[in-house]
């Protein structure tokens, strides 16, 4: 089995050779199975969690998925060659900046909490079939669509604050880094960096930053 923690940005979201973002560059992972009971080759299409794979992982060992876990076995599908997708997923960014991003059908909704000194929008909608690599921003124009994410990003924190196992008053763990002061390196080099920002003719940009920081 061949599989990553992450991947890697070439340029996408103006990131550079490195994973800072919940974008669909960094959250997709390479899961290279061979096994001698899947005697025909094929390439899965579906939406999984890398929980899923660990369960999956378990469920070919012979062993049960603890009920708590999040990940579900998808082995029976692999095995028989059949389709299995999640209806959607969500993805959490939360140590170079604060976002999450619901991935459904074809596109991937970025929402941003805290930009990590960066310039994002706080939405974010890219067609994936047709813009893989997110030129192009299309939140403004699909209000539909930006709704529909939403609510199934609402649907997914309510769900998982309310797990069996989650501990009675837990804090989301997105926003206790936002009540923290946001990813480690901004609350460090935030003052710095503006004064940079109006020391290289980019004023703009610190201003919308010191914008964002008073925001609750």
């Amino acid at each position: 089995m061949i599989s990553s923690d992450h991947g890697e940005n070439h340029g996408e979201l103006n990131i550079y050779g490195d994973h800072q973002t919940a974008d669909h560059i960094t959250s997709r992972v390479p899961f290279i199975l061979k096994y001698p009971k899947m005697l025909k080759p094929r390439v899965d299409k579906g939406l999984h969690y890398q929980t899923d794979i660990a369960a999956s992982v378990l469920e070919i060992c012979g062993c049960e998925v603890p009920g708590l876990w999040d990940g579900k076995s998808f082995w029976a599908q692999l095995k028989d060659n059949k389709e299995y997708s999640r209806g959607f997923i969500v993805v959490s960014q939360c140590a170079w900046s604060c976002q999450r991003s619901v991935v459904f059908n074809d596109w991937i909704l970025i929402k941003t909490y805290d930009t990590g000194l960066k310039n994002f929008p706080e939405l974010m909608l890219f067609d994936l079939e047709n813009d893989p690599h997110e030129t192009n921003n299309l939140a403004a124009g699909k209000p539909a669509v930006v709704k529909e994410g939403l609510a199934l990003l609402e649907k997914w924190v309510k769900e998982m604050m309310s797990a069996p196992g989650t501990a009675p008053g837990a804090k989301d763990p997105l926003f206790e880094v936002i009540e923290e002061g946001g990813p480690y390196h901004s609350r460090t080099m935030f003052q710095r960096y503006c004064e940079r920002l109006r020391k290289t003719g980019r004023a703009q940009f610190a201003e919308k930053l010191e914008r964002l920081k008073g925001k609750p």
